[in-house]
């Protein structure tokens, strides 16, 4: 788990074309991302974004914390190289 935060892990996993990919401390970090990418997504990703998120922050119900279009933006900037099993 401590992989998942530190520098090496973010370098990593920038994508090549992002190089100052989550530099800055935003709602989706990149560890909340990477989580929320292996959950099997079964509904529309705002419906599991807001499940996520609530479940994150302990809350019940739907918590709508981060859009889908900041998902997608965030999730573009993310390595390929993350998706290889090597």
């Amino acid at each position: 788990m401590t992989f998942l935060h530190s520098d090496t892990f973010a370098q990593q996993a920038r994508h090549p074309d992002y190089p100052n990919g989550f530099s800055r401390q935003r709602k989706l970090p990149l560890t909340s991302l990477i989580a929320c990418m292996l959950r099997s997504m079964s509904k529309s990703v705002q419906v599991e974004l807001d499940q996520f998120f609530a479940s994150c922050q302990h809350q019940p119900g739907l918590s709508h914390y981060v859009s889908e279009q900041a998902f997608a933006q965030a999730r573009q900037t993310v390595s390929l190289r993350l998706y290889r099993a090597e």
